[in-house]
């Protein structure tokens, strides 16, 4: 006979190993006879060994005693075989529902107690333990309750492999588990947390150390809603605090993290499946807004067309892919300027930096979408923006957003995608070849290179004269560029009852859901949402047939580039602030 009472982890773990050994075969040729069926009788013996296991480990907790655990273990496996044959009694079919899940949940009312909790958190972190295949197959057949079937066909392996890894996951958890009394979501799977920023480029790789680190990810997402100290990360990520003292130590000295009395808070805005479904039904809502500024815009052809910059010949359908974009990044800011006297300068950057840095995270949760939006626009949810891009010297300054639909793709995402960055490094060059003075000759042999590419691309083209390049891309004199932003300003007051509604929308949706220690640039972030508004004005006008449909994505690529020539009196900016002054 064993008495078990207050026992240490490891004479647990022994007694679980001798019980099992002694009593494993017997028990399962017992259910066998009776339940006629080899695989349901493994079932039941597995189910019995942990919920002894469960049992056990509760009681020993609260210093109850278990007289004689053999006996407890058969007492188990016979009210689980009347649970068994209840169900089947039920069904007259031979398959019997094998859909069981590790009894966290259904451990006998008797043995519930607040001590449960912590039986939880230590078969957490034991699943935590297992190897990839093992630890996929039990979080999904225990936990989220899927079929053999299909976690044969997600992990492509058969029917029997998937139970013979649930069974050897069931001993592993069992020798091996590990005592830890918090509940956790990262022990099963580690979260994954993607890097972007909006601003210039850093020329450190900071942001590339944290996108191939997991546990710098996880504790960013960790202490994003709310501080932690060392301890909570412990208890969250299932990691020992001192594999986690260097990497927060890296955080915060690089201000991806702020201590306050101990206590951790991300200091970076993290994208997420809520915040970008608040905004979808956002613009959806507001719709209507962003059809006026397409209507608007297409009522001022002419207008804009006499201006006659580079490019101004092209369809309207064309034209309005870069008026569009140019008019809505215009329009962010002017809706900030107005509201809040915005000024990039008075914002907190990371340690000086010219960037804010943005995580984009799949929380796996999200909000009902507006019903518009699935019925009609839900392909907008494939759209590829690969950033919004400015570059600017003495002469030149040139904007462009790089932005796809699948269907443009055509499953060459692969193939496209590294001719943006082609034309991003040609930045200089495309400036260059604009020039009426331009002679190719004088570029030097990787600036040929790169000419010939974007005339591959069809961003240039080479005159008859085989000397002289053309344009496929708007270029804009200085008047040129005032003179379509005076237009703009036109709309922009008719349209600024409208946007400043659209704005107001957004900005509660900032508040809302970035947390208080971002609050000091909460301008920024409700700037950077708004800025959103050329992706779903493109989009909409796109799918309601109002602009060009690009045959493929080379098609697309230079849609909206555009250069303007600067001049002595060049100051973009403060012109933009003279106009609102003189109009607000």
């Amino acid at each position: 006979m064993k008495i078990v009472t207050h026992l240490e982890d490891t004479e647990i773990q022994k007694l679980i190993e001798d019980t099992f050994e002694a009593n494993y075969l017997h028990l399962l040729n017992w259910l066998n006879k009776i339940v006629r069926n080899r695989e349901d009788a493994e079932d039941l013996c597995q189910e019995a060994f942990l919920k002894l296991f469960s049992i056990v480990c509760s009681k020993n907790l609260r210093g109850i005693r278990i007289v004689d655990i053999d006996q407890y273990l058969w007492k188990i496996a016979r009210n689980l075989l009347n649970r068994y044959k209840k169900k089947y009694d039920k069904d007259s079919q031979i398959n019997i529902d094998l859909d069981r899940k590790i009894n966290i949940e259904e451990i006998n009312e008797e043995d519930r107690h607040n001590d449960n909790d912590n039986l939880k958190s230590k078969l957490r972190k034991a699943i935590s333990q297992l190897n990839y295949k093992h630890r996929e197959a039990t979080i999904m057949y225990h936990i989220e309750k899927k079929s053999l079937k299909d976690i044969s066909e997600k992990l492509q392996v058969t029917e029997k492999y998937v139970k013979k890894i649930l069974y050897e996951s069931f001993d592993t958890i069992r020798t091996n588990y590990q005592m830890d009394n918090y509940e956790t979501e990262y022990n099963y799977r580690p979260n994954y947390l993607k890097m972007a920023f909006s601003g210039e480029k850093n020329k450190t790789s900071d942001l590339k150390i944290i996108s191939e680190n997991l546990t710098k990810q996880n504790i960013c997402i960790a202490c994003y809603k709310s501080p932690c100290n060392i301890d909570d990360l412990g208890k969250i990520l299932g990691i020992p605090k001192s594999y986690l003292e260097y990497d927060l130590k890296w955080l915060h000295e690089r201000v991806f993290l702020k201590k306050t009395q101990n206590r951790y808070s991300t200091m970076f805005f993290i994208f997420d499946n809520i915040f970008n479904s608040m905004l979808i039904n956002t613009f959806i809502k507001h719709k209507s807004c962003l059809d006026k500024i397409i209507n608007k815009l297409i009522e001022r052809k002419e207008s804009i067309k006499s201006i006659n910059f580079i490019g101004s010949d092209k369809s309207m359908e064309k034209l309005l892919w870069f008026l569009i974009y140019s008019f809505t990044d215009l329009t962010s800011s002017l809706i900030i300027f107005n509201k809040h006297d915005f000024n990039y300068d008075n914002l907190q950057r990371i340690k000086g930096r010219k960037n804010y840095t943005i995580g984009i995270y799949d929380t796996g949760k999200t909000i009902p979408l507006n019903p518009l939006f699935v019925d009609k626009y839900n392909d907008m949810c494939d759209w590829t923006v690969n950033g919004t891009h400015n570059y600017k010297n003495s002469q030149y300054e040139l904007n462009w957003i790089n932005l796809f639909n699948e269907n443009m793709l055509q499953n060459k995402k692969d193939e496209i995608l590294p001719y943006t960055q082609i034309i991003l490094k040609s930045k200089e060059v495309i400036c260059k070849s604009i020039n009426n003075n331009f002679n190719f000759m004088y570029l030097s042999a990787k600036e040929k290179i790169i000419l010939n590419q974007l005339i591959s691309l069809d961003f240039l083209s080479l005159a008859n004269d085989g000397k002289t390049i053309i344009p496929n891309i708007y270029v804009f004199t200085q008047k040129q560029r005032n003179d379509l932003i005076n237009i703009y300003l036109e709309i922009f007051i008719e349209m600024k009852p409208y946007l400043n509604k659209l704005y107001s929308d957004i900005d509660k949706i900032c508040k809302s859901t970035i947390p208080s220690q971002l609050h000091a640039d909460l301008k920024y972030y409700s700037y950077f949402a708004m800025m959103f508004s050329h992706l779903f004005t493109i989009g909409f006008a796109y799918y309601d047939g109002k602009i060009y449909k690009p045959q493929n994505a080379y098609d697309a690529l230079c849609l909206t580039v555009n250069i303007t020539k600067k001049d002595k009196t060049y100051e973009n900016e403060k012109y933009i602030v003279k106009l609102i002054t003189d109009n607000y």
